[in-house]
């Protein structure tokens, strides 16, 4: 964990400008963007465990 993040502050102050910018999008946005996919994708996960419907490739 201490590694990647290493990585990610090595990599990230060579494409973060200094307004907080990757390629001209506000790196705030990207975070919450991707923060939004990641709580849909987990809502949906938790919804279809809870409901039951999901891969029975292990079923016996």
């Amino acid at each position: 964990m201490i590694l990647l993040c290493c990585a990610a502050s090595l990599v990230g102050s060579n494409f973060i400008d200094d307004d907080g910018r990757v390629f001209g999008i506000k790196v705030a946005l990207i975070v919450d963007a991707v923060m939004l996919a990641m709580g849909i994708w987990f809502l949906i996960r938790w919804l279809r465990e809870k409901h039951g419907v999901h891969s029975c490739k292990s079923c016996q």
